[in-house]
């Protein structure tokens, strides 16, 4: 059974800044285009969200984060952002792969979910899971995989399957050459990362074990950035 709470779920991992207040079961949201106003905005989101909902900040009892993988500075100011509000509160948190965010509630249960966040350098983030009651199940564990292997990957599991995620009609084209029978698409628009997922990820976890502690939060990256590249060449 799922605790009654009052859950902030955060989503900075790609373009789409999201953010989704559950309480008493009812869902409050904001989402915005615009990872370059991530920052600016997020905060002032929250703030509009705990209004909305006729709450004050410190009636929120846990925070729930997606982790990653996705942009590297999305994710630094979404998970600090909740560890620095869950340290303030002092109260629990919950990191939620973004990935399995994506994958949350698209298909029926028993389904194979494929979501997929454009890696750029032609690959894609990706993994398989097997919808359930709640947490789905990992089929494969997220990676960076080249976009030139995906189709592949998708008809050894040789079952229909949903693609989902901001990159699935970027995509679809190429997959649908070589396994399009196996395939169905999520309409774009319900597609894309949202904190209502991340924030419904996380009442389930709150509710088996309690979450972690802020300082227990840390980003899924799966590759070094470009950064970190490049200043391992110049050292060469």
């Amino acid at each position: 059974m799922l605790l009654p709470m009052n859950i902030l779920g955060i989503e900075t991992a790609t373009e789409s800044l999201s953010t989704a207040l559950i309480t008493a079961g009812i869902v409050h949201e904001r989402n915005r285009d615009s990872r370059s106003s991530h920052c600016e905005l997020l905060t002032g989101f929250i703030n509009d969200l705990v209004e909305e909902a006729g709450i004050t900040v410190k009636d929120i009892e846990g925070i729930a984060v997606s982790l990653g993988p996705g942009s590297f500075t999305g994710l630094r100011i979404g998970i600090s952002t909740a560890m620095g509000l869950a340290y303030g509160l002092g109260i629990k948190t919950a990191g939620v792969n973004t990935l399995m965010g994506l994958a949350w509630n698209v298909a029926p249960p028993g389904t194979l979910v494929c979501p997929l966040i454009d890696a750029k350098r032609s690959e894609v983030y990706t993994a398989i899971y097997r919808m359930g009651k709640d947490i789905p199940d990992v089929i494969m564990k997220p990676a960076a995989v080249p976009v030139s292997k995906l189709a592949d990957i998708i008809k050894l599991q040789d079952e229909p399957l949903t693609v989902t995620g901001p990159a699935a009609v970027q995509f679809r084209e190429i997959l649908e050459e070589s396994a399009g029978d196996l395939l169905t698409f999520v309409e774009p628009a319900m597609a894309l990362p949202s904190a209502v997922s991340i924030a419904q990820a996380g009442l389930v976890i709150f509710s088996r074990d309690g979450g972690v502690t802020p300082s227990a939060i840390e980003p899924v990256y799966l590759r070094r950035s470009d950064a970190e590249i490049a200043r391992n060449n110049s050292c060469k």
